[in-house]
């Protein structure tokens, strides 16, 4: 099954900041598409999970 993505206001606002600063946070709530959202508007970036234990091992390792 496709996942549907919503688009939200928000999007345009990411993608302004994007041109101002070298860092973005994104805040909220468990489950509430703050992952979706950066994987749709940075699709051209890697997505790295913390979450996993081995990945979090290996960056913390080699932070480049």
């Amino acid at each position: 099954m496709d996942k549907i993505y919503i688009s939200r206001r928000l999007t345009e606002h990411l993608k302004i900041a994007s041109n101002y600063y070298p860092v973005l946070s994104v805040g909220g709530p468990r489950q509430a598409g703050k992952s979706t959202i950066l994987k749709e508007v940075f699709h051209e970036y890697e997505y790295i999970s913390m979450e996993d234990p081995d990945m979090y091992n290996m960056v913390i390792a080699d932070i480049r």
